[in-house]
């Protein structure tokens, strides 16, 4: 038995390791990219070539966690080239950030500048707006404010309540069973 928890336990460090590696490869490609698409940026002399290349350095920058250096290339993007999809992209990575609101102003734009985007745009508004409306609902909870004082009367019994306890119903209802039978009786005659 001890030597099988040994083994599981080995295992889970080999698994931790390895995921580890694994993470530091990703963050040095992504840190390798970034170094070849900032040459690339400063050999470039199309304006929209520029932009995608400043979109493609802000995603590498947002998955190596340099989330205001992404912000600053998405930026950039949009002064050299001012198209739809570039707001989409930026709109994501508000959405990402929990920025609901610019990432619903990006969408709106997205959609002005490039109406073949209404359909990915409408999606960011509607989730943007739902996860907006929860975070606000969050932050201040509805509350009910009483402006006036609430009283309480002391109820008193009814009056069929308190028969059914003493018994007055029964000899109620026995009363006006000879009440009625004799004006029955009268009008007959």
């Amino acid at each position: 038995m001890r030597q099988f928890q040994c083994s599981v336990i080995y295992m889970f460090v080999i698994f931790c390791s390895l995921f580890t590696f694994m993470e530091s490869i990703s963050l040095a490609k992504d840190s390798d990219v970034i170094v070849g698409l900032t040459k690339k940026i400063s050999k470039s002399k199309s304006e929209t070539e520029k932009s995608r290349l400043y979109m493609y350095r802000a995603r590498n920058y947002n998955n190596i966690g340099e989330f205001e250096m992404a912000r600053d290339d998405y930026d950039n993007g949009l002064t050299y080239n001012h198209q739809g999809w570039i707001h989409l992209e930026r709109g994501r990575f508000f959405m990402a950030h929990k920025n609901y609101e610019q990432a619903i102003r990006e969408a709106v734009a997205a959609e002005k500048e490039t109406p073949t985007l209404k359909k990915e745009s409408q999606k960011i508004i509607a989730k943007a707006s739902e996860a907006y409306k929860k975070k606000l609902q969050s932050e201040n909870p509805q509350e009910i404010l009483l402006t006036t004082v609430w009283q309480t009367k002391n109820v008193q019994p009814t009056q069929r309540n308190s028969s059914k306890k003493s018994g007055v119903r029964a000899a109620y209802a026995a009363k006006n069973k000879t009440t009625a039978s004799r004006t029955r009786s009268v009008s007959r005659s």
